[in-house]
């Protein structure tokens, strides 16, 4: 059974609420995504130099 109910914006009986518009959600996602991957793709290009130097 969800707790989301067909008022969008509105308390559903559970308390949570569910947003009027998730376009803040999706661009906050994406934006995860983008920092993630970033940073994922920058430890592959520095990571095996890091490990040939032997510090």
């Amino acid at each position: 059974m969800s707790s989301l109910s067909a008022h969008a914006g509105h308390s559903s009986p559970g308390g949570s609420t569910v947003p009027a518009k998730p376009h803040g959600v999706l661009a906050l996602a994406f934006l995860i995504l983008f920092i993630d991957g970033y940073d994922l793709f920058t430890l592959g290009t520095v990571g095996p130099a890091l490990l040939r130097h032997g510090a």
